[in-house]
């Protein structure tokens, strides 16, 4: 009986140690969430702008102001190109077509690099091109195009409605944005809903205009010190779309913005929006709290997978 009794509190003595270890590691798990998130709205309360982000990894999703909402700027032009993308897919076809374009009905009083190569002549321009100078270069002629080929406004928020996104608005193109800045804010978004975009439409799907949208996302030429700029020396692949305002009468920074995804080297990624809004800094230091609040959610989110 003696045996009996020792073997049994044995078996309970291993299971307590046993509880203890996953208590010890679940709690580790918790403490570097609750530090990242500690971390970031630390940072962000003691930033002056308006700051609002939101991170997507596995199940965890959490972020700061995240559910607040921003203007999206050139951000906007994901939306559309992945309405368009959408649009073909379920039609049965694809990106790979043209447009016919006259070169002299283009803007040119706005950022177009297109205008170099279009700006006189009418010409077959391939959407991937287009597509290319959208989202890698932020030219508004060219998103202009896009949005008309995804069949304007009305229809891309009908997309996105119809897609469970009720947090991100398209109501105007560049082109009425240029003649009436104010509507600027009429194309908004929570961080929540943009990360929510990217990590279901655009990450998730794997036909082939998506696949194009990520190829392009990644190789992106602008606000290269923003996300990217803490991320890219560690070998992590960042594709991302930006937005940029312009500074208000008061001497505000509209807003500064950078949102999309990052890959680590082992192939798990995560998702991240960052909006700023109403800075009184100038553009590199906008964009530096940028940068640091990616820097702070890698750190963060490496942190709990090395406890995990």
């Amino acid at each position: 009986m003696q045996g009996i009794r020792t073997m049994s509190q044995m078996n309970m003595n291993r299971g307590l140690v046993l509880l203890i270890l996953l208590s010890v590691k679940i709690l580790a798990m918790h403490g570097a969430t609750d530090s990242l998130e500690f971390r970031l709205k630390e940072y962000v309360s003691k930033s002056n702008p308006r700051i609002g982000v939101a991170v997507i990894c596995g199940d965890l999703t959490y972020g700061v102001n995240e559910k607040d909402s921003f203007p999206m700027l050139s951000v906007y032009k994901l939306p559309i190109a992945l309405a368009l993308a959408d649009a073909r897919a379920q039609a049965g076809g694809s990106l790979n077509y043209e447009v016919e374009v006259d070169g002299k009905s283009l803007e040119r009083d706005t950022w177009s690099p297109m205008l170099e190569k279009y700006g006189e002549e009418r010409a077959l321009i391939p959407v991937p091109e287009l597509l290319a100078y959208s989202l890698q270069m932020s030219d508004n002629n060219a998103s202009d195009i896009l949005l008309r080929e995804a069949g304007g406004p009305r229809k891309v928020a009908q997309w996105l409605n119809e897609k469970g996104i009720h947090g991100v608005a398209v109501e105007c193109s560049e082109a009425d944005m240029h003649e009436d800045p104010a509507r600027c804010y009429d194309n908004f978004s929570t961080p929540l809903d943009m990360a929510r975009l990217i990590e279901t439409l655009l990450l998730a799907p794997q036909d082939e205009p998506v696949a194009l949208i990520r190829n392009l996302m990644e190789n992106c030429s602008t606000g290269r010190n923003r996300l990217s700029a803490p991320l890219l020396p560690l070998g992590y692949t960042v594709g991302h779309k930006t937005g940029t305002g312009f500074n208000l009468p008061d001497g505000r920074q509209m807003a500064i913005n950078d949102v999309g995804y990052v890959k680590r080297p082992d192939g798990s990624h995560y998702v991240i929006a960052v909006f700023v809004a109403d800075s009184y800094e100038d553009d590199e230091a906008t964009e530096k709290i940028i940068a640091d609040i990616s820097a702070i959610v890698q750190s963060g989110l490496d942190a709990q997978r090395q406890n995990h």
